[in-house]
C-alpha cells in the first residue's frame, strides 16, 4: 500500500498520527524477550541499530509534547532555568531554518537543482514559513502526539481492537472538514492553550504567545 502527501492540515496530522500509532506498537521490540508467532517468548532477534530507530522514533513522538512544556513554563515563569529549556525547545524548532540558510549560503553563485528536492519550503524564506508553521501548530501537534500514544498503548494492552487501522492519505482528504470554523472545532487545542497561557501568565510576553495561539 501507498500513500501520497496530503494536500491539508488536518490530514496531515490524521497521517502523522497513524504513524504515530504504529511506532508506538514497536515499543515491545526494545526489549530483549519478546513473543514469536506461537506466543512463546525468545530473544529478541533485531539488532541493536533497529532498535536505535525504534527508540529514535519514538523520541521524536514526544519532542513536540516537551518542547511546548519547555516554551509554555517560560512564557508563564521567566527565570534562568525556564529560560534555558526554551531557548533549546526553540533551536529545535527551527532546525529547518537553520538547514536552509546554510544550504543557501553554501550555494551562493551556484544554480541549484530542484531535482528529488521539494521546494515548497526551499530558501530562507521558507525556512522561515515552515519554522513559524511549527511553532502556530505545536499546541495541536503536541496534543495528537499524546492522544495517538495513549490510544495505541490502550489498544495494546487494553483492548487489543484497532491495531491494525489504516487509512490512507486519499481517504482522510475526503473526509477532512473545511473552513475556518471547522478547523477551529478540530484544533480548538490551540485556542485553548492560548488562553491558558494568557491566564496562567498575565505578562506581556505571555499575553504576546496568547494570541499567537488563539488565533493560529
Amino acid at each position: 500500500m501507498t500513500d501520497g502527501f496530503p494536500a491539508k492540515v488536518l490530514s496531515f496530522f490524521k497521517r502523522y498520527s497513524r504513524w504515530v500509532r504504529g511506532d508506538v506498537q514497536l515499543i515491545p521490540w526494545l526489549c530483549k524477550k519478546v513473543k514469536n508467532k506461537k506466543g512463546n517468548t525468545v530473544e529478541n532477534p533485531i539488532n541493536g541499530l533497529s532498535r536505535y530507530k525504534i527508540f529514535d522514533n519514538i523520541r521524536r513522538i514526544l519532542t513536540p509534547v516537551v518542547q511546548l512544556i519547555a516554551l509554555s513554563l517560560f512564557f508563564v515563569r521567566q527565570n534562568p532555568m525556564t529560560a534555558a529549556v526554551a531557548i533549546s525547545a526553540f533551536l529545535s524548532l527551527a532546525v529547518p531554518l537553520f538547514i536552509n540558510c546554510a544550504v543557501r549560503i553554501k550555494s551562493i553563485g551556484q544554480s541549484l537543482s530542484t531535482k528529488g528536492h521539494a521546494t515548497v519550503y526551499s530558501g530562507i524564506g521558507g525556512g522561515l514559513i515552515l519554522t513559524v508553521s511549527k511553532i502556530l501548530f505545536l499546541p495541536f501537534e503536541a496534543y495528537v502526539s499524546a492522544r495517538s500514544l495513549v490510544t495505541s498503548l490502550y489498544r495494546m494492552y487494553f483492548s487489543k481492537k484497532k491495531l491494525l487501522e489504516w487509512v490512507t492519505a486519499a481517504e482522510s482528504e475526503k473526509t477532512s472538514v473545511n473552513g475556518v470554523g471547522a478547523y477551529y472545532s478540530k484544533m480548538m487545542v490551540c485556542p485553548i492553550h492560548g488562553a491558558v497561557m494568557l491566564l496562567a501568565g498575565m505578562n506581556p510576553l505571555a499575553f504576546i504567545v496568547a494570541a499567537f495561539w488563539l488565533f493560529s
